[in-house]
């Protein structure tokens, strides 16, 4: 479990810092203005930053 709270958060790390990338991995017919769009980068950042919780959470019940 640690290791998998270990790799969780260093995803959801990467999703908050480069949400393009992942915004396409995630659905690759979604239009350029929509990923250009603050809104669609903010929602996708909450979302990163719900699995860095995550991510932390399985890292603190493995180490406990």
């Amino acid at each position: 479990m640690l290791v998998a709270g270990i790799i969780v958060t260093i995803v959801a790390v990467l999703m908050m810092i480069f949400p393009e990338i992942f915004i396409l991995l995630k659905n690759p017919k979604i239009s350029r203005t929509s990923l250009k769009s603050k809104k669609v980068k903010n929602a996708f950042r909450i979302l990163s930053a719900l699995y860095v919780v995550i991510g932390i959470i399985l890292i603190v019940t493995a180490l406990v």
